[in-house]
């Protein structure tokens, strides 16, 4: 549910914001990439909302990959502001979108597989 899940992205946001290496590249601290961990928080709820009465594993791939626009437009945006003079908005996508397109993609139908799977046994996700 997206409680719990917010929850840990909270605690996972917080040890990292303490210094803790829990972030790409073993990284803590706010940084040019930190904008995609805040539009991560984005990503329970929406997710919750699009898939509270769908369960079918299309669906699910089509809600993931909705949900998932808000982190990568929060973490462009946030990239952008720490690069604007050097970065126009073509090379802001090419550095931190496009090239993750294709890994979120497997990710997001690796997930779908998996919790249409768990449906179908009757375990409770939330």
């Amino acid at each position: 549910g997206f409680r719990k899940s917010t929850a840990a992205l909270l605690i996972y946001i917080l040890m990292g914001s303490i210094g803790l290496p829990v972030f790409s590249g073993f990284c803590s601290g706010i940084g040019p990439t930190s904008g995609f961990v805040i539009g991560f928080l984005l990503v329970p709820p929406l997710l919750s909302l699009l898939t509270a009465k769908n369960k079918s594993f299309t669906w699910y791939v089509i809600a993931m990959f909705i949900s998932i626009i808000p982190c990568y437009v929060a973490g462009a945006l946030w990239y952008s502001a720490f690069f604007a003079q050097e970065s126009g908005a073509l090379n802001v996508l090419m550095v931190c979108v496009v090239p993750f397109l294709v890994p979120e993609l497997i990710k997001i139908l690796l997930s779908a597989f998996i919790v249409t799977r768990l449906n179908k046994t009757n375990i409770n996700l939330k």
